[in-house]
């Protein structure tokens, strides 16, 4: 006698899930292009402002760009390095005009009454 030994069928294998795909590596934007570089200058390389009022002594004249918090201001600081002079002699320089007022402010305290003086500037 022959016996036969089956063996007890076993469910169908299951297939696996394929493996997740391979996430893409998070590509950046490219930069946004570097803004226009300004013009160079070719103003003129000296100018003038003239500033009339009614300024009491020991107070603060600001100029900014063409505007002045007391009196009226003809012409304006040029936006590069410069040097400023003031005349007659009866205001000190308190902020000169430099990089981190874009070359366009400059203030003055006054040592007296004034009525008028002239702010000579000069490239640098």
């Amino acid at each position: 006698m022959t016996i036969f030994r089956t063996e007890p069928e076993q469910p169908p294998a299951q297939a696996l899930p394929p493996p997740p795909a391979p996430r893409p590596e998070p590509v950046e934007p490219p930069a946004p292009p570097a803004p226009p570089s300004p013009p160079p200058y070719q103003g003129p390389s000296a100018g003038t402002l003239i500033w009339t009022g009614n300024i009491d002594g020991n107070t603060l004249l600001k100029i900014q760009g063409g505007g002045v918090n007391f009196g009226r201001l003809t012409n304006e600081l040029p936006g590069i390095a410069v040097r400023v002079e003031v005349e007659p002699r009866d205001f000190v320089v308190v902020d000169a005009p430099s990089a981190a007022n874009n070359w366009k402010s400059v203030s003055l305290r006054s040592l007296r009454r004034v009525r008028q003086t002239v702010i000579r500037w000069v490239r640098q």
